[in-house]
């Protein structure tokens, strides 16, 4: 009797064994899925708003599913750089997923929502003011009991609040430069009449007739395709120069004295002149 006792518990002790690994191992999948998921919704978001300058910021928000006081509510809660609570200027946004598990998310804060010009570091002011406010029940869920002493001491919160880092939020993401590119294409539509001035001036000074001028501006289509044109052969850092055109007409008998003109007139007024060839 004694020694069927002995197997059977022997049996028991493998199965909790077993139980035990296969539950710690489904534990760690199911952690490494929900981070490495919240990365890559991050790294999407990032790379989609990254380069849009209509938006202005970022606010940190804390998921629903929020089961504890952590980093995340400092993140979510806190006034760290003068833009109000949670709000962080682009290059400034704390990385997400803060921790493991962690189910936050971000939203992006429009021009127009938020002045810039109150931008100001408030990090370790902020963070104390918000620190301050919790109970000391949570200072030291955040901290640890002896951080929690060491930051009523005069340590800086940085140095002790849990999973915190001063790494500021960038997209993994490899994409097509088109979305970054776009930035540059929009910058010069702006600039575009400022160029279209200067160019009607020279021409008019230097007894030239400009040719095609209604069809200055390259198609947007037309520039994405010559920028993908140039990512699918390995220029990843191409960028298209010739998004505003102009053409120069002159005789040909005269034509290199009229071209050295046009470019010391364009020199005198402050632009660059660099010559390029022209390929059949």
């Amino acid at each position: 009797m004694a020694i069927q006792l002995g197997k059977n518990n022997e049996d028991g002790l493998k199965r909790a064994v077993y139980v035990a690994v296969q539950e710690k191992s489904r534990y760690v999948a199911e952690r490494i899925a929900r981070t490495e998921s919240a990365r890559a919704w991050a790294d999407g978001f990032i790379a989609r708003y990254e380069t849009d300058d209509t938006v202005a910021a970022y606010r940190w928000e804390v998921s629903s599913a929020h089961p504890c006081t952590d980093v995340c509510d400092m993140y979510a809660n806190a006034d760290l750089w003068g833009l109000g609570k949670g709000i962080y200027p682009k290059d400034q946004c704390p990385t997400l997923p803060a921790h493991p598990h962690c189910l936050c998310y971000l939203s992006p804060i429009y021009e127009g929502e938020v002045d810039l010009n109150e931008q100001q570091d408030l990090r370790e002011e902020g963070g104390n003011h918000w620190l301050q406010k919790q109970s000391k029940d949570v200072q030291r869920q955040l901290l640890g009991v002896q951080g929690a002493k060491a930051w009523e001491a005069g340590r800086p919160w940085q140095d002790i609040l849990r999973n915190y880092s001063p790494a500021v939020m960038k997209s993994r993401v490899k994409y097509l430069p088109i979305d970054r590119s776009m930035l540059y294409y929009k910058q010069m539509k702006e600039i575009e009449p400022t160029i279209s001035k200067v160019i009607q001036e020279v021409a008019k000074a230097t007894e030239t007739k400009l040719a095609g001028f209604e069809c200055r501006i390259k198609e947007i289509d037309s520039y994405q395709r010559k920028i993908k044109e140039h990512f699918d052969l390995g220029d990843e850092n191409y960028r298209a120069k010739d998004i505003v055109r102009y053409t120069y007409l002159a005789e040909a008998d005269n034509l290199v004295d009229k071209i050295k003109e046009i470019r010391q007139k364009l020199e005198d007024k402050g632009y660059k002149t660099v010559e390029v060839k022209i390929h059949g």
